[in-house]
C-alpha cells in the first residue's frame, strides 16, 4: 500500500495526476487530505496542530495510525511519500521480491549496517524478527 501527504492548496491538481498514472499500480493506496474527495482516492484526516508543510509531522503521524488500525493485516508493506514524487511501484515490488530484501528479511545484515552500526545494531542480532527500516539511518 501507498499512500502520500497532500496539502490541498491546489485543489487536488497533483494528486489528480498521481491517481490516473503510479496509484493505478498500486494494490492500496491513499491520500491525507483534509477533505474527502473519493475520485483521487483522498481522505480527510484531521491532525493535531495546524495545517501546513512546517507541521507535516503530526499529517504524516495520523497517516501511519490510519493505516495501521485500516489496513495493517491487508498489505505486507507501506511506502509513504509526498504528492509531488512519483513511485515506480514496480521497482518497489522487484526490490521486495528480490534477494538482497529476502537476506534482510532472514536477519541479515547488509554491509553498510554492520560496518556503520554494529555497536548499536548488536541488539538485534539474535532477535527475530528484527525491525526492517528503509530509506533512512535506523539508529540514531
Amino acid at each position: 500500500m501507498v499512500y502520500t501527504v497532500h496539502l490541498p492548496d491546489d485543489e487536488h491538481t497533483n494528486l489528480k495526476a498521481i491517481s490516473q498514472t503510479w496509484a493505478r499500480n498500486c494494490d492500496g493506496f491513499f491520500a491525507a487530505s483534509n477533505m474527502t474527495d473519493h475520485s483521487v482516492g483522498a481522505i480527510d484526516l484531521p491532525h493535531l496542530g495546524p495545517e501546513g508543510y512546517g507541521n507535516i509531522w503530526q499529517k504524516v503521524r495520523t497517516m501511519w495510525s490510519y493505516a495501521y488500525d485500516h489496513y495493517k493485516d491487508d498489505y505486507d508493506f507501506f511506502h509513504i511519500v509526498g504528492d509531488d514524487a512519483y513511485a515506480v511501484v514496480e521497482n518497489l515490488r522487484n526490490f521486495v521480491d528480490g534477494f538482497q530484501f529476502q537476506q534482510l528479511e532472514q536477519g541479515k545484515m547488509d554491509k553498510v549496517s554492520r560496518v556503520e552500526y554494529k555497536e548499536k545494531a548488536r541488539k538485534w542480532i539474535n532477535v527475530r524478527p528484527r525491525p526492517l527500516w528503509f530509506g533512512m539511518i535506523a539508529f540514531r
